[in-house]
């Protein structure tokens, strides 16, 4: 089944549909930039599409295509400012930060960090309801 090419009438990157195929994946670094950590899910397009009744009550802001997030925190392809798309990051405040110039350069670079470990030391054992 070939997938649309086009979402909330944005023609869409060519390797949009590739990003389900590549694993999981919770955060992005670019060279020489801090890592960013990317919220969660990635929508898939059935839910892509029936996000766009929604956008205004969720005030997503003109030109931006959401692809991964709760709708308070999401990453968004941007044609706001022309028809090949960056990718930005919107926050529950709908402040805009760039991730990307491109959905390439995000594509290629957005990876599973590793999980932090946990500091236990001054915990004594039988005296905390965590579980170690």
């Amino acid at each position: 089944m070939k997938e649309d090419i086009k979402l909330w009438g944005f023609e869409l990157p060519t390797r949009f549909f590739e990003l389900h195929k590549k694993g999981s994946f919770d955060s992005i670094r670019i060279e020489g930039q801090q890592e960013i950590s990317l919220p969660f899910p990635l929508l898939r397009t059935e839910e892509i599409k029936n996000q766009e009744s929604l956008k205004d009550d969720w005030e997503i802001p003109v030109g931006l295509l959401p692809f991964m997030g709760d709708m308070h925190d999401l990453v968004c392809l941007d044609y706001s400012e022309s028809n090949s798309p960056s990718v930005v990051l919107i926050d529950d405040s709908r402040m805009k930060i760039k991730i990307t110039d491109n959905f390439e350069d995000f594509y290629n670079n957005v990876y599973l960090a590793p999980e932090a470990k946990i500091d236990s030391s001054g915990v004594i054992e039988g005296e905390t309801w965590l579980d170690f």
